[in-house]
């Protein structure tokens, strides 16, 4: 009897901890940016329509965005590579392939 308690409570904790409560990720370090040597800033492909970028441009990932010092180019830019929050339940079915993952452009 207390051994199917003790599996059912971690059932149920496996699943809270999956399933609801959320965790920090980044963007990974081979999320796909353009980047502006002149002016040395980054865009993400979803801004960079509204973006005004010089003829200098780069494609670059988040890696070498981030060793190289370069400043967003604009807000729309910083929004789109913020933080994310999700449960590993959502980061699980991304890795799968049943959804996207917030910087897949």
């Amino acid at each position: 009897m207390r051994m199917k308690i003790g599996i059912a409570f971690g059932l149920v904790l496996f699943a809270v901890i999956v399933f609801i409560i959320p965790f920090s990720f980044e963007p990974p370090g081979d999320t796909r940016l353009v980047a502006d040597r002149t002016k040395k800033t980054y865009i993400a492909p979803p801004c960079f329509d509204e973006a005004s970028p010089t003829n200098n441009l780069a494609e670059v990932d988040w890696t070498w965005v981030k060793e190289s010092g370069y400043k967003p180019e604009s807000s729309c830019t910083s929004e789109k590579l913020m933080t994310a929050k999700e449960t590993l339940g959502e980061k699980f079915t991304q890795l799968l392939g049943l959804s996207k993952d917030p910087w897949a452009w």
